[in-house]
């Protein structure tokens, strides 16, 4: 009988050998089982915590090395879709930011053209008051000018009516000259008499009517002759002897003296014109006083012309209380205030 004897050794190393490999696909197979179900969600979809195709790769390169034959992980859809969306999640933050830094940029533009604004509007606006301001002061000034020559034209006639009525009252009341003496006069206008100097001393000179009246060096009667005889224009000589009390309009009696001596000197010299200027003092209404000058100085004009002067040489002015030469503060200033001046014309 034949016997045949089994190698129980190599049966063991068989039977160990088919355990192992067993135990590798067992292992293997759990692992690729791991890796396609574990990560399902509850609707059996998988999830994977991929950020990137990087990550992807390497997990790719695992399986690879592991010899789990599986599919390009960066091929699946939802691998994809995991990367796009992060992709545009990371871009939406950086446009969120972006639009951040943009909109606090545009915020401060818009606070900085505010105050400009303001700023602006506060310029215009103190521009437009200064106008406004400039416009109320011209109209003032307009109303006030109009209103001066209204006073102007006011003072003209009142003062034309003035002397008109002095003049009216002066030739009724002086006595009608003959006719002889009448020619007299108009020859003497005609060719007046040079100056003769008297026993005294002084000059004598004549009236348009023939009458000699002596004429002094001194004061108002010498400053005229002066002027006279070197044509000094433009010069104010004050009338020295000619007094008005506060208000009146006429000068007092003791005034004729120098009126008299100032027609004398003025016929000696028929081609020279003359400006008689009034002034009063600061007492009273400046208007008053305007019209009061204006009517003294009139008066003054009158009166050299009934003396035989021809009234087309002679001018007059009033300024009132414009133009001082000492304080109205004192009895002595207002009587120096209170004056007539004599000018001789170009």
């Amino acid at each position: 009988m034949d016997c045949y004897m089994v190698d129980t050794q190599e049966d063991e190393n068989s039977l160990f050998e088919y355990l192992i490999t067993g135990l590798v696909i067992l292992f293997f197979g759990g692992l690729y089982y791991f890796i396609n179900h574990v990560g399902d969600d509850a609707t059996g979809q998988p999830i994977y915590a991929v950020s990137s195709s990087s990550n992807a790769n390497a997990a790719t390169a695992a399986l690879s090395t592991a010899g789990v034959v599986s599919a390009d992980v960066s091929d699946k859809p939802d691998v994809k879709q995991a990367s796009d969306d992060t992709t545009k999640a990371d871009t939406t933050q950086v446009a969120e930011g972006d639009s951040a830094g943009n909109a606090v940029k545009l915020a401060t533009t818009n606070t900085d053209q505010q105050k400009a604004d303001e700023a602006n509007q506060q310029a215009i606006a103190a521009l437009a008051a200064e106008k406004a301001k400039l416009l109320g002061e011209v109209t003032a000034l307009r109303s006030d000018r109009d209103e001066l020559i209204a006073t102007n034209d006011e003072l003209i006639v009142e003062a034309e009516a003035v002397i008109k009525q002095l003049s009216t009252t002066k030739q009724a009341a002086a006595p009608q000259p003959a006719l002889a003496q009448s020619t007299k006069a108009q020859s003497a206008q005609t060719e007046p008499q040079a100056a003769q100097t008297n026993n005294a001393g002084l000059q004598s000179y004549q009236l348009p009517d023939g009458t000699a009246v002596n004429v002094t060096d001194q004061g108002f009667e010498g400053l005229l002759k002066q002027a006279l005889e070197v044509r000094a224009t433009n010069t104010p000589i004050i009338f020295d002897a000619i007094y008005f009390e506060s208000g009146a309009s006429e000068p007092t009696k003791n005034s004729q003296s120098q009126i008299t001596a100032t027609a004398a000197l003025m016929n000696g010299y028929p081609e020279v014109h003359v400006l008689i200027k009034g002034h009063t003092d600061g007492t009273g209404d400046s208007r008053n006083n305007t019209l009061l000058s204006l009517t003294r100085s009139s008066y003054m004009k009158n009166a050299l012309v009934k003396l035989g002067i021809d009234a087309r040489r002679i001018n007059v002015q009033g300024v009132g209380s414009l133009e001082p030469i000492a304080p109205n503060d004192t009895e002595e200033g207002r009587n120096a205030n209170r004056r007539i001046e004599l000018i001789l014309n170009d």
